[in-house]
């Protein structure tokens, strides 16, 4: 039996919708859970006495364990590294096909990239093994080299999007400008590489430039990090390591600015958390604050999956079909005209009546 392996681009399963929330956190993390479709466990990060982190599958708590993120190599939309929001480090393979958990620093067995299953999962397929993915075994994760089980199957959610932002500040020289991008990074984890787009304002000509790697086709630029502002701690920033240029003509800010792949000005505020307005046996009204800033539509998650795609005048929903007795979490975000967009709000339980 052949199996074909269909890859698809970290943009196109963003268009798609493939990623959600999990919804069992008690306080909500930027992260969002990978579930076995095997064993209906998630992947869960284990540091050991002597300070070294494996991957383990265990009950699904919505713990800062069990928040990953899969992160986009910079430079490309194909390969991705997969961290979780406690330890921030990368998923590994270890000779033999163990998988742990390393610093991440772009190697390529820390490269990843998903493939549809077949049905509503996902493989997470190893970048230096096109033919082995990520499998659940017993309570255990490792590198399986059969592609096409089950137990390689996971329900892979949409990571919100990275909290990194682009500010962009110039100066006039009188004969030259310069032009200056600060890039911030109020996530909760190390940015570990970045990849800066702009186009120069109509007339401009960039000459020299420091603290960056820049290539330009016409007005359009791309900067790559140099060894000092590579990587961004947590809550810092490339200051006083910002890339800069001088130009020639008008002082004007660029156009089109990006920061791996997303607009410099960084996702969308979060919204307030969903309000719970009616509970029966078998179904629950949830309801929501309008954003104050333009919307193109919302999504609502309950228990880690998004249900529902509403317009940007829809503020409600009914959620029906649910079991009597039961308690669900429920988590709602929104996407602007621009593209960005919100992380999902803090959650709430709704429990059905019996």
């Amino acid at each position: 039996m052949r199996t074909t392996v269909r890859f698809f681009a970290v943009a196109a399963l963003a268009a798609a919708g493939i990623f959600g929330a999990d919804a069992q956190a008690a306080t909500p993390s930027a992260g969002q859970p990978l579930v076995s479709q095997l064993t209906g466990l998630c992947l869960t990060s284990v540091t050991n006495p002597d300070g070294s982190t494996v991957v383990q599958q265990q009950p699904c708590r919505g713990t800062l364990e069990q928040q990953w993120r899969l992160r986009a190599v910079a430079g490309t939309t194909l390969y991705f590294y997969v961290t979780d929001d406690r330890s921030g480090k990368c998923l590994d393979i270890l000779p033999g096909g163990q998988i742990v958990q390393n610093p991440c620093d772009s190697t390529p067995t820390q490269r990843w990239t998903l493939s549809p299953d077949g049905g509503s999962g996902y493989l997470i397929v190893s970048v230096v093994n096109w033919l082995s993915a990520l499998q659940a075994d017993g309570g255990t994760v490792r590198l399986g080299v059969s592609l096409g089980a089950q137990a390689q199957s996971w329900s892979v959610t949409r990571t919100p999007e990275p909290l990194t932002n682009a500010s962009f500040q110039s100066q006039d020289r009188g004969t030259y400008w310069i032009g200056e991008y600060a890039i911030a990074n109020p996530d909760k984890v190390a940015l570990r590489d970045w990849v800066l787009q702009f186009d120069l304002p109509a007339g401009a000509w960039m000459g020299s430039y420091w603290n960056g790697v820049a290539t330009a086709k016409g007005t359009h630029v791309t900067v790559r990090p140099v060894p000092g502002n590579s990587t961004v701690a947590a809550g810092d920033s490339t200051t006083p390591n910002d890339f800069g240029f001088a130009a020639l003509g008008v002082p004007r800010t660029p156009a089109n600015c990006t920061i791996n792949g997303r607009p410099c000005a960084g996702p969308r505020p979060l919204l307030a958390p969903v309000r719970a307005s009616l509970a029966t046996a078998n179904q629950a009204t949830l309801a929501w604050q309008a954003s104050a800033e333009p919307v193109s539509q919302y999504e609502l998650a309950r228990d880690g999956v998004v249900i529902a795609r509403l317009s940007a005048q829809s503020t409600s929903y009914v959620d029906t079909g649910l079991a009597s007795g039961a308690s669900y979490i429920y988590q709602v975000r929104e996407w602007g005209p621009d593209g960005r967009v919100s992380a999902f709000s803090p959650a709430v339980t709704v429990t059905t009546a019996t």
